[in-house]
């Protein structure tokens, strides 16, 4: 079952324009991020990290408690792709800043299991509930949404599943 089999992107307000305070750029049907920075401002974007389609990636620090290693999250919305360690489908993770280690915020839970929550990836520089990306901590979900002034720019939604 391919990416585009197990669910879909859904752009609400296709029209809207994402705020210029924000990292968050909308190309044609796409959505993506020019940067993402963790709770203490610091960018995820890290120069020589891994590309894709040639934006650079979000990358992350991640653990499952046993193990620790980097992975670089493909900035466009939708995009599935990522570089790096490799965890088994429903590892529940910690996702820390590379930079200074700290823990990314958890902003809300995800349904994909009991222990789903998405973490924020900020689309400005200082902590804002108005303006973040939410990825979930359970490596091979794909659910994942952008948040511009308040609202839901996109988000991504598995079909037929939880």
């Amino acid at each position: 079952m391919t990416e585009e089999e197990k669910g879909k992107l859904i752009i609400r307000e296709p029209d809207r324009e994402p705020s210029s305070k924000t990292t968050v750029v909308k190309d044609e049907e796409i959505m993506r991020l020019e940067a993402a920075f963790c709770a203490r401002g610091d960018n995820l974007m890290i120069e020589g990290a891994p590309s894709f389609d040639g934006h650079p990636g979000i990358c992350l620090e991640v653990t499952d408690g046993k193990t620790e290693g980097l992975v670089t999250l493909s900035p466009i919305h939708g995009d599935h792709r990522k570089i790096g360690a490799d965890y088994p489908p429903g590892t529940v993770l910690t996702l820390r800043c590379p930079v200074c280690h700290v823990e990314l915020d958890p902003i809300a839970p995800c349904s994909c299991s009991p222990e789903g929550m998405f973490v924020a990836l900020y689309t400005v520089p200082k902590r804002s509930a108005r303006h973040f990306a939410g990825v979930c901590r359970v490596w091979g979900c794909l659910r994942s949404f952008i948040k511009d002034s308040g609202k839901i720019m996109s988000e991504f939604r598995v079909e037929g599943g939880k």
